[in-house]
């Protein structure tokens, strides 16, 4: 128990330097233990519970039954872990992907059945701001950029220690995906064509918006540094990540990865956003990082 249980039995003290956050998002709950040291963040515990939330959200509107429950059980594993740590019960944010849903106050409620404290519905610029500052805590370049490719966008968030500006271009991984016709086995005479596609869509906000520096965060950067065998991911990493889609069918890799069909299954437009960005910019390399909204959550709470 990290050093804090009480010898006699009872719970372990809670650490006022400690926090727990917890994001709450469309591919599922993660949490963040963290503290200071010598004014940087220091993680301690990190979870996540992955789950496709947003599904039926984009369908109906409204989350299922079976993901409310979903959400609770991920909330009450995360709050049990967070009091063993040492931390207070989770405070737990919401991703503006739910703001419109039918049935938020029961999404809500299912948090704090959970045992998280009091939830916050974020608005689009409090997320893009929290996941900046999270993905660049303790890194000192500037100015630089995070990105996050999402199903029919990708999110650009520009900066230097604090955030500067946001654009939302629109080419995701899974319009490209249905665009190109990537099968179950992507075909690499198509990856040029993905490139230039993406690249027409980056280059008026690269021209607008220089940087030294490009970190990537979200599940779908991740299973693309995972195919590519570094987080650094270069022209070296993507041809790699390229060519191990084209040389094995989805089902495969995912398995062999552990990592969601659909991650890999969009993985091959993944590397056509990540070699467009990273050639409209004009940077060496994506720097992959886990780090992200949770970690922001986590800072803003030690501020508080």
């Amino acid at each position: 128990m990290d050093g804090l249980a009480d010898p006699t039995g009872g719970m372990p003290a809670i650490q006022p330097t400690r926090r727990a956050a917890i994001g709450v998002g469309p591919a599922g709950l993660r949490m963040v233990i963290a503290g200071y040291i010598d004014g940087l963040l220091d993680t301690i515990a990190a979870a996540e519970a992955i789950a496709p939330l947003g599904h039926s959200l984009v369908e109906t509107g409204s989350l299922e039954t079976d993901s409310l429950a979903v959400i609770e059980a991920g909330v009450a594993a995360m709050a049990d872990e967070a009091i063993c740590l040492g931390a207070a019960p989770p405070e737990v944010a919401i991703s503006s992907a739910f703001s419109r849903a039918d049935d938020l106050n029961a999404l809500e409620d299912a948090i704090i059945r959970g045992g998280g404290r009091t939830s916050r519905v974020l608005e689009p610029g409090d997320e893009a701001n929290l996941t900046y500052v999270g993905a660049m805590a303790g890194d000192p370049r500037a100015p630089a950029l995070v990105v996050s490719i999402g199903d029919h966008s990708t999110e650009l968030m520009g900066g230097a220690a604090h955030l500067h500006w946001v654009s939302s271009a629109p080419c995701g991984s899974l319009s490209m995906t249905e665009q190109f016709l990537v099968g179950a086995t992507a075909d690499l005479d198509d990856l040029e064509a993905m490139i230039a596609s993406a690249r027409e869509v980056f280059e008026p906000i690269a021209a607008e918006h220089p940087v030294t520096a490009v970190v990537g965060v979200g599940r779908l950067a991740a299973t693309v540094a995972m195919l590519g065998g570094s987080p650094r991911i270069d022209l070296a990493a993507l041809g790699d990540a390229a060519e191990t889609l084209a040389g094995s069918d989805t089902a495969t890799i995912a398995e062999d990865l552990g990592v969601e069909f659909d991650n890999v299954a969009q993985a091959f437009a993944g590397v056509a956003i990540c070699e467009a960005i990273r050639r409209a910019f004009a940077v060496e390399f994506v720097w992959v990082t886990r780090q992200g909204l949770e970690e922001g959550l986590a800072l803003d709470l030690l501020a508080s």
